[in-house]
């Protein structure tokens, strides 16, 4: 591999055509190695086998969806505002499960689902001194 490294630009094309696909297979079968190898380790650290100074697990990014069908849910928000004494027009417009949660709080709970997302291995950033 190091060898590959510390060709340069000028003695590449030097090289005959065959010889210069022979070190791109070379460096592309390197790269496919090394993924591997990186995605064995992510792997192993998602299941909790082991861990790597530097890299950490992280949640993935939560979304929100309805429970329930369209028109299930537009009736059950209207609902839920008369019940909680929140004026049902303000849940017209587009209503995101956000949102619902924010105008009816837990009373909307139930008519959403929450997709913890799929976590992933990041690496560390680097503290500036």
């Amino acid at each position: 591999m190091n060898e590959l490294t510390n060709i340069t630009p000028g003695q590449l094309a030097a090289l005959e055509p065959e010889a210069r696909k022979a070190i791109l297979d070379q460096v592309h079968d390197y790269i496919e190695a090394l993924e591997a190898m990186r995605d064995q380790v992510f792997r192993a650290m998602l299941d909790g086998q082991v861990t790597v100074p530097g890299y950490t697990v992280c949640a993935g990014k939560a979304k929100r969806s309805w429970a329930l069908a369209e028109l299930e849910t537009i009736f059950a928000l209207k609902e839920r505002a008369q019940k909680c004494g929140v004026n049902p027009m303000e849940l017209f417009a587009p209503v995101t499960p956000a949102k619902a949660v924010k105008i009816l709080g837990k009373a909307a709970d139930d008519l959403i689902i929450e997709d913890k997302g799929k976590p992933f291995v990041m690496r560390q950033r680097k503290e500036k001194v």
